[in-house]
């Protein structure tokens, strides 16, 4: 559902972008200030973890440490490799980086997916996103892009004034619910065709209006939304830190299910003021960027 939301956020600026320019460096330019400053402050974070875990001490070459760093700089596009020896770096951060580098792709595929409605971008983007997708092609799993595929697909039923109609009817939130409960207890990974396509009806009536009896708009929903890429990003963070260093290895492996349930009751909190904090302090002021301002009101 996350590569959903992002299917169907940027789909709909593609159709509502047939009436009107789209202006493709103030695109780039807002996901560039939205994903990157936070994602920059994970990347200090577990550099740090690495340091406290390996020692001041260089356990890789000077070019292979390099190296290393790189790929975690570019979203792990190219890979998450462990740093400076540390193994399993990428559960320090719960290894949910994989997915920025599918978010990444997918916003570089857009000026492509531009030119099947009839808009035609500026030929640097289109150079660009042929690379996207052919990396898409030959890199990356391809059952993970029909997800997005599942929200481009949802962009287009919000246009129908009958399935709008319809997704906003008690029944609808009854079927988005089922839809989600036969995923979850029927299928043990929801890459693959049928739980996509279950999920992507869940989502399209949840576009389309529904609000599973209210539930999506309370405040405390809102909340948790607007913070919620610091809860993604710092999630690892609070449990590794949790279980490996206050804990420690051999005594979280005994724990009783009663017990992690305590401790994850406990680190749920805190991973809530510290994503409200991160929010506050590092993402909100990028996403009002004076650049980003500035390119806008230049264009208008």
């Amino acid at each position: 559902m996350f590569f959903m939301i992002t299917g169907f956020l940027f789909f709909s600026k593609i159709l509502d972008g047939k009436n009107k320019i789209i202006d493709w460096n103030k695109l780039y330019l807002s996901r560039f200030f939205r994903l990157t400053p936070l994602y920059v402050f994970s990347i200090l974070i577990l550099i740090l973890i690495c340091v406290v875990l390996s020692g001041p001490v260089l356990n890789v070459t000077y070019l292979n440490l390099l190296s290393e760093l790189v790929h975690w700089t570019f979203f792990t596009i190219m890979g998450a490799p462990d740093l400076n020896g540390v193994k399993h770096t990428s559960l320090i951060m719960a290894g949910v980086t994989w997915s920025l580098a599918y978010e990444w792709l997918f916003y570089l595929s857009l000026p492509a997916l531009a030119l099947t409605v009839g808009i035609t971008p500026p030929k640097i983007y289109i150079f660009l996103s042929c690379l996207a997708l052919s990396a898409l092609l030959l890199h990356f799993d391809i059952i993970r892009t029909f997800c997005f595929i599942g929200g481009i697909l949802s962009a287009i039923l919000v246009r129908f004034d009958k399935f709008r109609k319809f997704s906003r009817e008690p029944i609808a939130s009854l079927i988005c619910i089922l839809a989600i409960i036969f995923t979850v207890n029927m299928y043990t990974t929801t890459y693959d065709f049928i739980p996509i396509i279950l999920l992507s009806l869940a989502f399209s009536i949840i576009a389309c209006g529904n609000t599973i009896f209210g539930l999506l708009t309370t405040d405390s929903a809102r909340f948790l939304g607007e913070i919620s890429y610091g809860i993604y990003l710092l999630q690892g963070f609070v449990l590794y830190i949790t279980f490996h260093f206050l804990i420690g290895e051999s005594y979280s492996a005994i724990l009783s299910p009663i017990w992690y349930c305590v401790v994850i009751m406990i680190c749920t909190p805190i991973l809530i003021i510290l994503s409200f904090t991160t929010f506050t302090f590092i993402e909100k002021p990028f996403i009002r960027n004076k650049l980003v301002q500035k390119h806008k009101s230049s264009m208008n």
